[in-house]
């Protein structure tokens, strides 16, 4: 599978006939690739799949790697496609994208303890949101807007404290800017973009809230696609994939180091599939991420970044697609 179809439901909303890397220049439009995440310490992960007996096209499921079972989510799911999954570190608040390209995407929010869908007041619109993140805390959303299939996507942060949108001076262009991942007190957020003056086709990019300027990020990009980025809750790590020369297969997952200003080697993660969507569990040690198969599906993987192994999940993967982690 090439970089072209490694991204999420939201590209395949707003990037149709936009580039492998996800929304830089010309090229074939993506297939769906929606999102995973884990739990306390890496205990749930949250995902979405299209396999047998779901509510709609797309399905938001929750694995328990204590149980090695998914973990019933009355009410959530819906006849539409719901897709993207983002939890927080207590594994109480599920984010989630729901809707289609036709008539528009809602950022929702599923609370596990009353089992019920919650308000997010001031929010959503008529347009188009999606690739929702939630801090560790629950208390702020991050995700992407536009107001149709044709425009500019901008990143937005949602306050559920405030039930506001927070400012983000400095941090959207004119280009295409999404895929947001928070930091764990939601200061820091991470982005891919295809502004110019980047090093390749979309870059990943790093957001400070606290002093509302972009932070350098010097030896992580490439002339190639580096997309869809996740940072750890420290803010120190950066996990994402690139179709960058020298990697195992079309689409990679690499990790860069903040402190060292480099790429951190992971022995055994990519092969000669394609690798893409990580996320990190909640301690940094485990990486989430979904890898197509041989049979031409995507299932679910964790990676453990002490053992440099790769971590059984029974249970979690089905005939069908499953796709795009995220942890807790």
């Amino acid at each position: 599978m090439t970089m072209t179809m490694r991204f999420t439901v939201l590209l395949v909303i707003f990037c149709v006939a936009r580039s492998a890397a996800g929304c830089g220049g010309g090229g074939s439009a993506p297939t769906t690739s929606t999102a995973p995440a884990v739990s306390t310490p890496g205990r749930f992960v949250v995902f979405s799949s299209n396999r047998a007996g779901g509510a709609g096209n797309f399905d938001i499921y929750l694995y328990d790697r204590q149980n090695q079972g998914l973990v019933a989510l009355p009410v959530l799911n819906s006849s539409n496609s719901d897709f993207g999954g983002s939890i927080s570190d207590d594994g109480r608040f599920i984010v989630f994208d729901r809707g289609d390209a036709f008539s528009g995407t809602q950022v929702m929010i599923y609370d596990r303890q009353i089992q019920s869908l919650i308000d997010l007041p001031g929010l959503n619109t008529a347009m188009f949101q999606a690739a929702s993140s939630i801090s560790a805390d629950g208390r702020f959303i991050a995700f992407n807007f536009a107001s149709s299939v044709t425009l500019n996507v901008d990143v937005r942060l949602y306050d559920r404290q405030s039930q506001s949108l927070v400012p983000l001076p400095a941090l959207n262009s004119t280009s295409f800017d999404g895929q947001t991942s928070l930091s764990g007190d939601g200061r820091l957020i991470a982005f891919q973009s295809n502004r110019p003056g980047g090093a390749g086709l979309d870059d990943i990019y790093l957001y400070d809230r606290q002093t509302q300027s972009l932070v350098p990020l010097p030896g992580l990009n490439s002339s190639s696609g580096d997309a869809v980025p996740a940072v750890s809750r420290d803010g120190r790590f950066i996990a994402f994939n690139s179709n960058r020369p020298g990697g195992a297969g079309s689409s990679d997952i690499y990790m860069y180091d903040r402190q060292s200003q480099s790429l951190v080697p992971l022995p055994g993660l990519n092969t000669a599939n394609s690798e893409g969507d990580p996320s990190f569990s909640s301690d940094g040690r485990f990486l989430v991420f979904d890898r197509t198969t041989p049979d031409g599906n995507i299932d679910v993987f964790l990676y453990d970044l002490q053992a440099h192994t790769t971590v059984p999940l029974p249970g979690i993967n089905s005939p069908n697609d499953d796709l795009v982690p995220r942890s807790n």
